[in-house]
């Protein structure tokens, strides 16, 4: 129902939605400017036009659907900080799922632009998908959920700790969107480095699932060690917001 209320307001105000569109739009006219300049004219001869928007297509789509982007995060911040979580904790609903609820509405133009930015990623890239990829696909799709969930999770307790919450939170989304392979993919980095992102959760949340949707094949070990990580951080991100909980109730903030 929050979320159903939440995307009515693109009815109320349009030039909301057209300036949504547009702000997508620009961006990735820019970016693939950027690398068409670079994949034409750089030393590197490897890293092809076509390749890099497809994938910078498929990852920037899948990006609201994930909520990669921490916006729930950042919206939990801002109940903390205004201290509007005080008369959320007296509504008959988890304030994880409220957030959740609040931010899935606000995304409905980003959930619709996302999928046209998939979808012509993935004719750019014209894939063919194996049966390893197939069956490792839902595993994928977990991991990155779960991981960017608990990503979420921890930036809003954030907020529960520290004033300079919203710095941090833009410092963690920055070094996040880089090592995700939000900024540049991972299979264009040294191989070293690339060895010893597979050992953390971060190729797990947003790289895999965009790579396979591009054709490239991820293999099952990193799929095993996402999983892993997803399990783990959910597990320690939803016993933290517990903790965080109580003691603000506590303190009657």
């Amino acid at each position: 129902m929050v979320t159903f209320f939440e995307g009515k307001r693109y009815k109320q105000y349009p030039l909301e939605l057209f300036g949504t569109v547009a702000v997508r739009v620009i961006e990735s006219g820019l970016f693939a400017l950027f690398w068409y300049v670079a994949s034409k004219y750089g030393a590197n001869q490897n890293i092809t036009t076509k390749d890099v928007i497809s994938y910078y297509l498929i990852s920037s789509g899948l990006t609201p659907f994930f909520y990669a982007g921490l916006g729930a995060g950042n919206l939990l911040l801002d109940y903390i900080k205004s201290g509007e979580l005080s008369q959320l904790l007296l509504r008959p609903v988890h304030p994880l799922l409220y957030v959740w609820g609040i931010r899935t509405g606000r995304n409905a133009v980003n959930f619709c632009v996302g999928l046209v930015m998939i979808l012509a990623g993935i004719v750019i890239s014209k894939p063919l998908f194996t049966s390893q990829q197939v069956w490792l696909l839902p595993i994928i799709i977990l991991n990155m959920f779960c991981i960017n969930m608990a990503f979420n999770i921890f930036v809003g307790n954030v907020g529960f700790y520290s004033p300079e919450a919203k710095g941090i939170k833009n410092c963690i989304q920055h070094v996040l969107r880089l090592l995700q392979g939000g900024l540049i993919a991972l299979h264009y980095l040294p191989i070293g480095m690339v060895t010893v992102l597979n050992l953390t959760p971060f190729p797990a949340s947003a790289y895999h699932l965009a790579a396979t949707l591009q054709g490239r094949v991820v293999q099952p070990l990193s799929v095993l060690i996402g999983l892993f990580w997803s399990i783990l951080l959910i597990l320690l991100t939803t016993k933290l917001m517990r903790y965080s909980l109580k003691k603000y109730e506590a303190v009657g903030i």
